[in-house]
């Protein structure tokens, strides 16, 4: 609906995977790392900061990671759709897959 939606990473933090005990928090592939995202979010010109948590690979200098944000429509000025007499929730789940090089 939307033509462009921009993300802009503004940082990246990779995350230990274990408690300060030592325990595996979760299941990761090897190679793979919890991470953090920071970044803003543009859609129709209005630009919101965001953050979610994800699981990445960083090889060399390039980082992919995979996961999801929640983010909150109203932000954008985008009304929630209605269904008959029931609003649905503002907040929506984004799930991405994205890869970061340096320039």
């Amino acid at each position: 609906r939307f033509k462009q939606i921009i993300f802009t990473l503004k940082g990246a933090t990779r995350l230990e995977n274990k408690t300060a005990d030592g325990r595996v928090i979760d299941d990761l592939a090897a190679g793979e790392s919890k991470c953090a995202l920071k970044g803003e979010l543009a859609v129709k010109g209005k630009v919101a900061p965001v953050t979610g948590m994800g699981r990445c690979v960083i090889r060399n200098s390039t980082w992919r990671v995979e996961g999801e944000a929640p983010v909150d429509m109203r932000l954008f000025a985008v009304e929630p759709p209605r269904v008959a007499f029931i609003t649905m929730d503002p907040i929506v789940t984004v799930k991405y897959s994205l890869e970061f090089r340096p320039k």
